[in-house]
Order: structure tokens, then sequence, then C-alpha cells
């Protein structure tokens, strides 16, 4: 399962990205390839939010990402939800 989406951002803008995710899992979103455009801020790789619905254990939830861009113009976010130890 993946995405891909295409934006302009400013040089120090910040990117935050919402994706749905179930903890616990061993699942994340990723980039499949890096972009030196942009930095991901290593402190919200795992910040979850738990499902307005229903909150429950196993239920979806949001990985949440924020993105800082390093310099002005186009980048290709390709992500891709998979487990860190498997093979790209």
């Amino acid at each position: 399962m993946g995405c891909a989406n295409q934006l302009t951002l400013v040089r120090g803008q910040i990117l935050t990205v919402k994706l749905p995710a179930t903890a616990g899992t061993g699942y994340l979103w990723q980039l499949n390839k890096p972009v030196t455009q942009l930095k991901l801020n290593q402190s919200d790789v795992l910040k979850y939010e738990k499902s307005e619905k229903t909150g429950k254990v196993g239920a979806s939830q949001y990985q949440v990402l924020k993105l800082e861009a390093l310099e002005s113009g186009v980048a290709t976010l390709d992500w891709v939800y998979s487990r860190p130890t498997d093979a790209k």
C-alpha cells in the first residue's frame, strides 16, 4: 500500500503529514525514496492519535510525521506502509 503526492514548500516551512496506521503492528509510513529538500523531524515519527470513532486497541489510528523544508522547490513524496525490516 502506498501513495504519492506532489507539493511546493518554501525554506523553513513545516509540513505535517497524518496517515492512517495501526500502532503495535510493526508497520510504519516511510518515504520510499529519499527527498533531499526535506528533513524528517525524528521526534514525531511514532506519534499516534486515537481514532475518533472507537479508541479501542487495534483500531485505526494515525501516524503523524513532520517534515521541514530545507530549501524551496518541488519534491515528490512517495510513501510506503511497511515494516522497517522489510526489504525494499
